[in-house]
């Protein structure tokens, strides 16, 4: 824990004096990164922005399942009347 700390200090004052390329600048996320993680007890996972498994699809609502007459459609479940069913009455 006191080694990622000590680094990742030396590479930030490098940094702030203009002294720190890219990769050194890399090393210090990571050696902070290792800190956090010894820290908060915690299991190191993919960093942030790795490719990772697309979460699984949502299952269709209600509208996207097709009904009993196959027309794709299914009626609301509300207990409301349906106000299309009294447009033409009028």
């Amino acid at each position: 824990t006191v080694g990622h700390f000590r680094a990742a200090q030396e590479i930030t004052r490098n940094a702030a004096a203009g002294n720190a390329a890219t990769e050194d600048l890399r090393q210090a996320l990571i050696h902070y990164r290792a800190l956090f993680t010894d820290l908060l007890g915690e299991q190191a996972g993919p960093a942030p922005g790795a490719m990772t498994a697309a979460p699984p699809p949502a299952p269709p609502t209600p509208r996207q399942t097709p009904d009993a007459d196959g027309t794709g459609v299914t009626a609301p479940t509300s207990n409301q009347p349906d106000p299309a069913a009294s447009y033409g009455s009028r």
